[in-house]
């Protein structure tokens, strides 16, 4: 089978959104399908698509508009519709039997005037999305709604990553999604065991995520440690990660007087790492859609305090595998941190049972679970 696979990824080279088609591209090739990719052009290098293209598959790269020409593309794609850009004539040539759009949140296909234009062909092959993330306040104007009806409606599949997500997507499109189903991504472990509990004299917190507040809310997690009731307990915070908010992150932990007790170490590819030097995921996010940081921390045997966002309460239940604040605020994170910091004695065997969860509800091959749905069996 063609298989082509299409990510909107464009601010970044990597992120946990791309495990799941980078994987399945892997096993299509491995067993003797074609593969295209169309990703963006990004200013740091992509290994994972050099990667690809080395096992067979074939890469067509879309430029990254600059802001002040956005405007100008987006009027150019209204007026000549009917106009291939270069990827798009490329891959036509490919003859694809299936696109693939992995899609970081649920609606940027169609957002991007572009490749919804090249969806809706009515000589384009069928297509399929995965939607990694939604965010419930996202709310689409009568336009988009629109469009988004069709392209729902005309999918061949519709995969979230969690199932609040597929409901609330339902609510934002006001019709129900046809032909959805739940998928999982593959976890960035070399051998998902059990670690041995770190030494307890100081509590360590690991936040691991890109630092990008808008959505990862880390700035919730630094006023609910700043509250008075923290300044005698004993706790380190180590951020995980890379992203634009790293100043206003840093300027956060001073204005409220826990920098000595704060350490930003960029990002980690070792997981396994960070599990056996810290105690707790902590994850503040304003939207999510099933966060592989959290299942891996769950595999490692180590609790979370989340947000109770995207698929978070899918897999996390207070007090059998964390703690779960209301909503992404900081009174409320502030009560569930102290809710577990209460519990902390009792930590070690709530990460056991957050890993044995993990065990149970993980699909044991996601990657053959997807490629199966897109050979159509």
């Amino acid at each position: 089978m063609r298989i082509a696979f299409v990510t909107t990824l464009s601010n970044c080279a990597w992120g946990g959104s791309e495990l799941l088609w980078t994987h399945t591209a892997r096993r299509a090739l491995d067993d003797g399908h074609d593969v295209a990719i169309v990703a963006t052009r990004t200013p740091e290098p992509a290994p994972h698509l050099d990667d690809l293209e080395r096992r067979g598959a074939r890469l067509f790269l879309r430029a990254r508009p600059r802001k002040r020409w956005r405007g100008l593309i987006q009027r150019a794609v209204r007026e000549f519709g009917g106009t291939r850009t270069r990827w798009l004539r490329a891959l036509d040539r490919w003859m694809p039997e299936l696109i693939v759009v992995n899609q970081g949140g649920t609606f940027q296909v169609t957002r991007d005037l572009a490749l919804r234009t090249a969806l809706g062909r009515s000589d384009a092959p069928p297509y399929a999305l995965i939607c990694h993330h939604n965010a419930d306040g996202d709310l689409l104007s009568d336009d988009d709604r629109a469009v988004a009806h069709r392209q729902f409606a005309d999918a061949r599949w519709v995969a979230f990553v969690a199932e609040s997500n597929r409901r609330a997507a339902e609510r934002q499109l006001a019709m129900p999604v046809e032909r959805a189903f739940i998928a999982q991504s593959p976890v960035n472990l070399a051998s998902p065991g059990a670690l041995p509990w770190p030494p307890d004299t100081v509590v360590r917190f690991a936040c691991v995520a890109r630092l990008d507040a808008r959505i990862k809310a880390q700035e919730i997690l630094l006023h609910a440690l700043g509250g008075a009731e923290w300044a005698d307990r004993r706790f380190e915070l180590h951020f995980y990660g890379k992203g634009s908010d790293l100043a206003y992150l840093e300027a956060v932990c001073g204005h409220v007087g826990i920098g000595s007790r704060v350490t930003f170490h960029g990002h980690v590819n070792d997981v396994e790492t960070i599990w056996r030097e810290n105690h707790a995921l902590v994850l503040p996010s304003r939207s999510e859609g099933t966060p592989l940081v959290a299942i891996e921390a769950m595999l490692c045997a180590r609790p979370s305090i989340a947000t109770a966002v995207g698929g978070l309460t899918e897999w996390i239940d207070e007090p059998g595998e964390g703690f779960v604040a209301e909503a992404p605020t900081v009174t409320s994170f502030a009560a569930a941190m102290n809710r577990a910091w209460a519990e902390r004695s009792h930590w070690s065997g709530i990460g056991l049972a957050a890993r044995a969860r993990a065990l149970r509800q993980r699909d044991p091959d996601p990657v053959g679970t997807l490629l199966t749905r897109i050979l159509g069996r």
